[in-house]
């Protein structure tokens, strides 16, 4: 069922109907022959893969490939961006404050009259004077804005992070009235939670707060990204994440007040199984604790039915009915981390555990094994959604595993108890916190502590976990080594063939309002020109970087920075810190500016070899590939607004193909450039325009675009941006000189 189901949903996310239709008649083909030529493999389909089994995968495979459709049908025809929209609905979430609005998740009963997206939740958006609370019922009105994130592949998607959760999009409020306020479960786990907050907020300030609020709730929102990303560079990110080890303590704790008042061993385990059941609406629906709250009510339900368990299958049927509640979560790292972290305990355990005389070591010896084989299992994951695992994560597991299980079983404690005895117990889990920072701090500045990897492919992930089955298969091993090569040999075909048959691409990247272009040769060569750059989030950690890793581009050969402004020079900042870069690519600075001497900083500690270059350099990446500078001219720097006009202006050759680099070069050195290139103007003729300074008004004069006469004119915006870019009259210019404009 799980994995028909699985199945199912990933081709309804990635094809069609037809693709479904071949695959199930492939599927159907292959049973029929095994079944009607070859007698030892229909020994085994009769054994393990009856013919009702095989219906009710396939039926599973349908109702996979339906459930997303429909799903993906409406987040396509849902919403669009509307100015004018009548919402009525009722508020599920806390309110989350801003500087300048709260915000909180609201679900739509009705949307303009229409009843038909009945169940959709959004962002709604109001003013700080507005007094709304959990389970309100509202009348609102507004402006509705859909999700929207940077669009190259590899990078976090925020549209689909919040799709997982069911959020469409956002509303800005301008009216709203409350009509009624309803209490159910969800508002009891809501009440619940803002309890446990306010006596965490009473008892722990700083970074102690936010952080045991992650590891008893999962609640990261108080947390700095910094500490967050320490937590991931450490390999222990996990502990903030509600699951398993909490469950348990739960189970320790009730199990111990349940010995004071009920005799009944089968009424302590009704007892836990619905405490567990309400503990889900406290901490909020992840897939971590989902998981482990429907593993361990499986468990107690089979002992009450006195009925044997089934660890795996326990496992599988869990993961199905979660992704019958939300298909989206098959995509949610979550979800991916939790299951293949909880196999790789369940299989790696049964086969090897540390078994001697001494009881306290093979405690201690364990908790670091199970640490280790949930790591080694969820690694592709890992580097699949984040590019990087952590190596030193054995080491620094081994000291955090004890002082955890003090902490959640402490924290505990500290929620149901008094406050006099909660505020003693604060003062010991502070203390045991500020370890864990101090620790975390330490193990993230170590240098190596992390590794960059690029993204793998599905061939690399199968031979990394076959690999595993493999040599921990105990007999019969040999039947296994036919698959094995299959997947080797793929591996190297699909390695060559990204490497050694590929076109020349140019690729321009999404960083918002900034530039950024990857050029890859045919050799393999990588050019970044400009990396983008925003003043309140990192591109280049956030979106070159994954771009990049996604690409499987590991070190690049040039890097180009036009001019040092923050919207060209703020991602290649982090690339160059983080990853090998041989070459960067600058020209003469007519002035100084904090973005050139931070760049000095990373160059200089990196060891990068630096080239200068100016009006008339050329130089050559491959065979019949090769840039051209034609600016800035360095004996006769602009000095009119220095940055954008003495920009690289660069020209890429290949064969008969050209492609202009333009930088932020604005009106006066466009006409400069003109005068200097009066003799020669027709190097300026290219096929392909990167169009200057982001399409402003105060750049692409109408003499120079009809110079350089592109086929093609490509504009580095972000959508709605608040400079105004493209001007309308730079686009009726491009458009005058050639119908090519995008």
């Amino acid at each position: 069922m799980s994995i028909g189901y699985i199945l199912g949903i990933i081709l309804g996310m990635y094809s069609n109907l037809i693709i479904l239709g071949i695959v199930v008649s492939l599927l159907v083909l292959i049973y029929v022959l095994i079944f009607r030529y070859n007698k030892r493999l229909r020994r085994y389909l009769k054994i393990y893969f009856k013919l009702l089994f095989f219906i009710i995968f396939l039926c599973m495979l349908f109702l996979g490939f339906i459930r997303i459709s429909i799903l993906e049908k409406r987040h396509g025809e849902l919403f669009d961006d509307i100015d004018d929209v009548n919402i009525s609905g009722r508020v599920i979430s806390e309110i989350k404050e801003e500087e300048y609005y709260n915000f909180c998740i609201v679900k739509i009963d009705k949307w303009n009259d229409n009843t038909s997206f009945k169940g959709t939740k959004v962002f709604f958006k109001f003013r700080n004077n507005q007094n709304i609370d959990y389970g309100d019922v509202i009348i609102a009105k507004g402006g509705f804005s859909k999700n929207r994130s940077f669009k190259n592949k590899g990078v976090f998607q925020y549209s689909d992070y919040l799709k997982i959760k069911g959020i469409y999009g956002s509303v800005e409020i301008s009216k709203i009235e409350i009509t009624d306020n309803k209490k159910d479960i969800g508002y009891l786990g809501y009440r619940v939670r803002s309890f446990i907050n306010n006596k965490i907020d009473l008892c722990f300030d700083g970074d102690e707060n936010g952080l045991i609020k992650g590891i008893l709730l999962g609640n990261t929102d108080d947390m700095s990204d910094d500490m967050i990303e320490k937590f991931q560079t450490s390999g222990i990110s996990h502990i903030l994440a509600v699951s398993g080890a909490h469950v348990a303590c739960i189970i320790i704790g009730l199990e111990f007040f349940c010995n004071f008042f009920i005799k009944s061993i089968n009424n302590k385990k009704l007892v836990i199984i619905l405490f567990l059941s309400f503990f889900v609406f406290v901490v909020g629906f992840t897939p971590s604790i989902i998981r482990a709250v429907i593993m361990t009510d499986f468990i107690l339900i089979s002992k009450l039915i006195h009925r044997k368990s089934n660890i795996y299958l326990n496992l599988f049927f869990s993961s199905f009915l979660i992704l019958l509640y939300n298909p989206y979560f098959l995509f949610n790292s979550s979800f991916l981390l939790s299951f293949f972290a909880t196999f790789g305990i369940v299989y790696m355990f049964r086969k090897y555990r540390f078994k001697s005389k001494n009881k306290i070591l093979d405690y201690f010896v364990n908790i670091v094994l199970v640490s280790v084989y949930a790591n080694l299992f969820i690694i592709p994951v890992m580097i699949m959604f984040y590019n990087q695992i952590s190596i030193i994560f054995i080491f620094y597991n081994l000291i955090i595993s004890p002082i955890m299980i003090v902490i959640e079983t402490l924290g505990l404690l500290f929620i149901v108890t008094p406050d006099f005895i909660s505020k003693i117990i604060s003062i010991i889990v502070s203390l045991l916190l500020k370890i864990i920072i101090f620790s975390t701090n330490f193990s993230s500045s170590i240098p190596f502590s992390k590794v960059w990897i690029i993204t793998p492919n599905i061939f690399e992930i199968c031979l990394y976990y076959f690999s595993i089955f493999y040599f921990t298969v105990k007999k019969g091993r040999w039947r296994y080594r036919f698959i094995a090569v299959l997947l080797v040999i793929a591996v190297i075909i699909n390695n060559f063939s990204y490497v050694y048959f590929k076109p020349l691409t140019i690729s321009f990247i999404d960083v918002g309002q900034g530039d950024s272009c990857l050029i890859q040769t045919k050799t393999n060569k990588t050019i970044l020109i400009d990396g983008g750059g925003l003043e309140n989030y990192d591109i280049g950690k956030k979106v070159l970087l994954p771009y990049l890793l996604n690409k499987r581009i590991w070190k690049i050969d040039y890097v180009i920075v036009s001019h040092f402004d923050y919207d060209h020079v703020g991602g290649l900042l982090t690339v160059l810190d983080e990853i090998r870069v041989d070459n960067v690519i600058i020209s003469k600075q007519i002035e100084a500016s904090t973005n050139f001497e931070d760049f000095k900083d990373i160059v200089s500690n990196k060891k990068t070899n630096i080239i200068v270059v100016q009006k008339g350099d050329k130089i050559k990446i491959e065979k019949d590939l090769y840039l051209d500078f034609l600016w800035p001219d360095s004996s006769n720097l602009v000095s009119e607004n220095g940055l954008n006009n003495n920009s690289i202006v660069c020209k890429l050759q290949f064969k008969s193909f050209s492609m202009l680099f333009t930088g932020d070069i604005e009106e006066k050195a466009e006409k400069q450039f003109l005068y200097e290139y009066k003799n020669n103007l027709e190097i300026l003729d290219s096929d392909v325009l990167k169009v200057a300074h982001h399409g402003s008004k105060s750049s692409s004069i109408q003499r120079f675009v009809e110079t350089v006469k592109p086929s093609v004119s490509l504009i580095g915006v972000g959508e709605n941006n608040k400079f105004g870019h493209p001007n309308y009259e730079v686009i009726e210019r491009l458009k005058s000189v050639r119908f090519g404009y995008i």
